[in-house]
């Protein structure tokens, strides 16, 4: 943010990507993915229009908002097609308490997830804390109880807190979790101060 500014003009914000491009690929790294929630199709546009000038020479996968997948599938954009360069992965749900209650409410997660599954899409759920993570793992255990046989792999974005019972849940349903160790070492001593005790060695 000290470097780049999200207001940036249009040719500083450009002349950024191809600097961070050249970064990425002087080590090796030739794919990224976008995971941002507020993805839709006029982020798809960006991002093909920045890959056809040569600011971005990267693949880049792109997570779907989930609110944005009618406008999606209207388009013709089906899951991992695309040009070599640029795809529409999956689906970004985001589950938070930061209200005091969970949002969005069950019954939205559940019609989310079944859209993104029977669409062939599939979910990446963000879910850090018990209740964000039981109501997506319900979901989507309907969707696969309504659609079975498919081989999407949905998963969840950090499982922070992830009780017993749902690491056999995430096992017996084939998600697969995308977990952020390094948050152990920038946070892990609010970690400690803030996370009941008991809950710490999940």
């Amino acid at each position: 943010r000290r470097h780049l500014p999200l207001l940036a003009p249009p040719e500083r914000f450009r002349s950024g990507l191809r600097r961070s491009c050249q970064t990425l690929l002087s080590g090796g790294v030739t794919t990224i993915q976008d995971a941002s929630v507020a993805n839709d199709l006029a982020a798809y546009e960006a991002f093909r229009t920045w890959i056809a000038d040569g600011d971005i020479q990267l693949r880049v996968m792109l997570l779907i908002g989930a609110s944005a997948l009618p406008e999606v599938i209207d388009a013709g954009l089906t899951p991992g097609r695309g040009s070599p360069f640029l795809r529409v992965q999956g689906v970004k749900i985001r589950l938070d308490e930061a209200s005091g209650a969970l949002h969005p409410l069950p019954e939205v997660v559940n019609a989310q997830i079944w859209s993104a599954h029977d669409q062939g899409f599939p979910v990446a759920i963000h879910a850090v804390e018990v209740p964000a993570l039981v109501s997506a793992l319900h979901a989507i255990r309907q969707a696969q109880a309504r659609l079975p046989g498919t081989k999407l792999r949905h998963r969840i974005e950090h499982a922070a807190l992830c009780p017993e019972v749902c690491i056999d849940e995430l096992a017996d349903l084939h998600v697969a979790v995308v977990t952020q160790p390094a948050f152990l070492w920038y946070h892990g001593r609010r970690y400690l101060a803030e996370v009941d005790p008991e809950q710490q060695p999940w």
